[in-house]
């Protein structure tokens, strides 16, 4: 996640970090002071259920500081009346068994993926194999061989046609080197490009 003023990756702690351990959540006592300690957090878990749609993976969404930001999410911007869409929920929660109780309780708040194999919704272990499946399946979709096709390193792996065309880039890159302080803004978006598709002043 990131933060609407920075690039840079976050991540979001509701119950504390082991490197902070006074800030950790564990008893009853905690939880009851986690509104005045720990509301800041809160709200930020609240605008994002506001302004994205989440994905949650591995959260049985059963937390009561969970439920009570959704309540407020609900307060705030109610589900239309007979609406199913999924530009009325506020994320997709991954979960294992066949979902009927999650669907039951969130269905109107998040769009509820069971995970099973072949039926079996007793075994967990079944279920957690086939949510690592998806997971892995889905990083590799997302990923692209692009930010390596300057990166000697993988030459091995590319086409034909990439390497011919990771030349001529290279090529490129030397010529608008060479412009130095005489490079003009496209130039420098060019050279930024070459640098994200992995070419480094060693290449």
């Amino acid at each position: 996640m990131g933060l609407p003023f920075t690039t840079e990756p976050w991540l979001l702690k509701l119950h504390g970090d082991v490197k902070r351990p006074e800030s950790i959540i564990l008893t009853r006592a905690h939880y009851l002071d986690f509104a005045l300690k720990q509301r800041g957090l809160a709200s930020l878990a609240t605008a994002l259920l506001m302004t994205k749609h989440l994905l949650f993976v591995g959260f049985g969404l059963a937390d009561d500081h969970f439920h009570e930001i959704v309540h407020e999410v609900r307060s705030i911007r109610p589900t239309p009346p007979g609406s199913d869409t999924d530009q009325a929920r506020g994320g997709t929660a991954l979960v294992l068994g066949d979902g009927l109780i999650h669907k039951a309780v969130w269905g109107k708040d998040f769009t509820i993926v069971p995970f099973t194999q072949h039926g079996d919704e007793t075994n967990p272990a079944v279920a957690g194999r086939s949510l690592e499946i998806f997971l892995d399946v889905m990083v590799c979709l997302s990923g692209s061989d692009e930010p390596f096709t300057l990166d000697p390193r993988f030459q091995g792996i590319i086409n034909r046609h990439d390497l011919d065309a990771a030349k001529e880039m290279r090529t490129l890159h030397a010529r608008l080197t060479k412009m130095g302080r005489d490079q003009t803004g496209p130039a420098r978006r060019l050279l930024k490009l070459l640098v994200e598709l992995g070419h480094s002043p060693q290449a």
